[in-house]
């Protein structure tokens, strides 16, 4: 009866997800919540920690989601909540051994905005490379990390062995890193 009711509870909660507006905050959160969070990683020594600030964030961008602008910047709107939550994190962390020099932390700051903009650069770079892979290419990564099928069950779906899908996905790797490295640098050349 309680499995019924937690089930029904979630019916409901993903029935709520079915407005515009919820719609759009989950679209931006689905395709930048990694940047937030790597940014916030850098900032905070402990994963688990890093972990419930984003949670924090991500709530109080939930909550705030009326008063940002459409079409500005949804990371770094996001980066900015995430500051103030490091901060209170920090505050409460003031005893802790952990408790880094504020000269050090803006420095750790610095860098990590050059760390976000090279990560952006990459993250470009790689799509752009993904598009240029062919038919084949593309279906195996897209079962591979898409679907999230194992070599095995891929194998069976195109007519390969296991070991001749990892090889396959193993040189597409190389393809696309030799095609970021190419278009990075052709960008700062």
């Amino acid at each position: 009866m309680k499995k019924k009711a937690e089930n029904h509870d979630f019916e409901n909660t993903f029935g709520a997800i079915q407005g515009s507006k919820e719609k759009e905050f989950m679209g931006f959160v689905v395709s930048n919540q990694k940047r937030i969070f790597s940014y916030i990683i850098t900032m905070v020594p402990s994963h688990s920690d890093a972990e419930d600030i984003l949670q924090d964030t991500m709530t109080i961008m939930w909550q705030k989601f009326d008063e940002f602008e459409r079409g500005s910047n949804f990371v770094a709107w996001g980066i900015a909540i995430a500051k103030f939550r490091i901060m209170k994190y920090r505050r409460s962390t003031v005893a802790s051994k952990l408790r880094l020099d504020d000269d050090v932390l803006g420095l750790l700051e610095k860098q990590s905005d050059g760390m976000l903009k090279k990560l952006d650069d990459r993250l470009d770079a790689l799509r752009n490379c993904i598009k240029k892979l062919s038919g084949k290419e593309s279906t195996l990564l897209k079962m591979r990390y898409d679907q999230e099928q194992s070599f095995q069950k891929i194998g069976s779906s195109v007519g390969l062995t296991s070991p001749a899908v990892f090889k396959a996905i193993s040189q597409i790797h190389c393809k696309l890193m030799r095609c970021i490295k190419r278009t990075l640098f052709m960008e700062t050349g």
